[in-house]
């Protein structure tokens, strides 16, 4: 009998959930590493550093840089959410939609972006969009998950393609970016 996109074993389905358990792991250790605490950063500080930056800021679009190292933590939650829809315990599906919708709620802005009127900068305003684009693909996916099956390993293919990319794109940019600033730092984990 062969497998199809609708009869996908157990084992695979735990191993993608953990391979992407392991994902937001990687986002958040050390992507460099400086004899400086404050220098060595995750993704997600690296991101933040990047987006001080004036030529990051002239960016078009303006913070890609910053984007692209932030981007891959939606697409692990919108994975996340794809493989639980093939759990068969309903309470571990639940769970597991749980946890990709914290993984794409890390990127929420500080609280102070919702208490300001108008002082919002436009890093905050990327997390926002950022945060809202994930929460509500992480619930589509949720509302519409048995209809989307057969489309699984097309979708997990481009995702998992399309985070490699902004990864090491958004690294890559940063990291030139750091250099350029004269901080000596090495590569992590």
């Amino acid at each position: 009998m062969t497998n199809t996109s609708n009869d996908i074993s157990p084992t695979t389905v735990w191993m993608l959930l953990l391979v992407g358990l392991l994902g937001v792991i990687a986002v958040h250790i050390p992507w460099h590493v400086h004899d400086v605490a404050a220098f060595s950063l995750n993704a997600f500080d690296l991101a933040e550093w990047v987006s001080l930056h004036p030529a990051t800021r002239a960016e078009n679009p303006a913070l890609l840089s910053s984007i692209l190292l932030r981007l891959p933590l939606v697409l692990l939650g919108i994975s996340i959410t794809l493989s639980a829809n093939f759990l068969r315990d309903e309470r571990l599906r639940w769970i597991w939609r749980c946890v990709a919708l914290l993984v794409v709620f890390r990127l929420n802005p500080p609280i102070d972006f919702y208490r300001s009127p108008n002082g919002v900068s436009l890093n905050e305003q990327h997390l926002a969009y950022l945060t809202y684009a994930g929460i509500g693909l992480v619930l589509l996916i949720i509302a519409i998950g048995r209809r989307i099956r057969p489309f699984y390993f097309p979708l997990m293919t481009i995702l998992w393609i399309v985070m490699v990319v902004a990864s090491w794109e958004g690294l890559s940019r940063a990291t030139r970016t750091i250099e350029s600033l004269q901080i000596d730092v090495d590569y992590g984990a």
